[in-house]
């Protein structure tokens, strides 16, 4: 049967938080310095006030809607700096590219497991160099394609983790990947990881993460 989708086709919205007026006299932060990398906590208060609202600037899909405008089940989502939006369906196993205004450009990539191909997509992030990065845990690798949809290249990723918000780029072009470091053991925080890459798709290193910090979703098979 058809899935009606028009409604999941809301978790493409692009919102803007519009900041209350009433900031700046509770916030509290502490700064907390290890090693070479500066944490900084808000212990009280917000930047944001006591007062937010949303504000609808952009809607895919409306509904009943059909063909590349319908979701099913929105995994990944990525906004270049253009204002392109990629979006992951996990029901068409289907990576779609639109632009700025929401009108659909292309599909990118295939189910498969040839070159440019994935077998599922549980994040995405844009490169330095405005390439589209996908995580594919099934296959565990990282896939690389240009905004045209053309392939570039994929890298082995050491892990099958499933889990969102896994993949993290920074302005010099490294990519960062969560995984799991070792076998998950029952009644104990998982093994996890963050896992360097260059822009090529060179490892360079992997460091635990704090054990406070464990993932407790299904890393899948």
């Amino acid at each position: 049967a058809r899935l009606r989708t028009a409604w999941i086709s809301v978790v493409v919205l692009i919102v803007t938080a519009c900041q209350s007026s009433e900031t700046g006299s509770s916030e509290r932060f502490v700064r907390e310095t290890r090693g070479d990398t500066t944490v900084i906590r808000t212990v009280a208060g917000s930047v944001w006030g006591d007062s937010v609202r949303l504000v609808e600037e952009l809607r895919i899909g409306r509904g009943e809607a059909e063909g590349p405008t319908a979701f099913g089940d929105i995994r990944a989502i990525a906004v270049d700096p253009g204002g392109e939006i990629y979006v992951y369906d996990g029901s068409s196993q289907q990576l779609r590219m639109f632009d700025s205004t929401g009108r659909y450009l292309r599909a990118i990539g295939r189910v498969g497991s040839g070159p440019g191909e994935y077998r599922d997509v549980t994040a995405l992030a844009i490169h330095q160099t405005g390439d589209l990065l996908a995580r594919d845990p099934a296959l565990q690798q990282i896939h690389r394609y240009m905004p045209t949809g053309t392939p570039v290249t994929s890298w082995r990723l050491p892990s099958g983790l499933y889990d969102a918000n896994s993949l993290m780029t920074d302005t010099a072009g490294i990519v960062y990947a969560t995984i799991l470091t070792g076998p998950i053991v029952p009644n104990a925080p998982w093994p996890m990881g963050t896992t360097r890459f260059d822009s090529s798709g060179r490892l360079l290193d992997t460091f635990p993460a704090p054990r406070s910090l464990g993932a407790t979703s299904d890393p899948g098979p």
